[in-house]
């Protein structure tokens, strides 16, 4: 997703781009469907992959400058209809796009795991090698095991940029 301010427009334009500059021009409530619609036409309707980028370009007055890229989740074992090395592809897209030192890798890791043994973080020091644009995000908070604090104080696996941890809501629980 790409953010771009413009100070001329209130309500905002969004567009998608793929397969080599199609620009589709939607409306919000619509956006999913368009997502939805641009990803059978790039990996089809099974379970496939691409390497070609779907753009949601966002123009807005008051709108930070700044480009999101959601990355594949990391898989280990191909399910049925998917090549026997998903895990390899997946882990060359990854790289290719956390690789640019203008890019700040965000680590998404469950708190019921053991950081040091993530995927994810041990591609992340692959191409980060002073750590000094690694955030490390911990979900699952609520699921954690004791010792979740000095897990995240301990950083054993050094992000640099430290942690942040997202506790959501269950069931009835108020953001209060």
């Amino acid at each position: 997703m790409r953010l771009q301010d413009n100070p001329s427009m209130d309500s905002p334009k969004l567009q998608l781009e793929y397969s080599n500059g199609r620009v589709v021009t939607t409306i919000e409530s619509n956006v999913v469907d368009a997502i939805n619609s641009a990803t059978v036409e790039i990996a089809g309707s099974g379970k496939g992959i691409s390497d070609a980028p779907i753009t949601l370009i966002v123009r807005k007055r008051g709108v930070p400058d700044l480009t999101l890229i959601d990355l594949l989740g990391i898989m280990r074992v191909p399910v049925q209809g998917q090549p026997v090395d998903i895990n390899d592809q997946v882990a060359k897209i990854i790289k290719e796009y956390i690789a640019p030192k203008e890019s700040i890798i965000l680590d998404v890791l469950s708190a019921t795991v053991d950081f040091p043994t993530c995927e994810s973080i041990h591609m992340s020091q692959q191409v980060d090698h002073t750590r000094e644009r690694t955030l490390a995000m911990v979900t699952k908070v609520d699921k954690a095991p004791k010792g979740l604090l000095e897990k995240v104080t301990m950083d054993d696996v050094h992000t640099g940029l430290g942690y942040v941890c997202v506790h959501n809501r269950i069931g009835d629980e108020t953001y209060d």
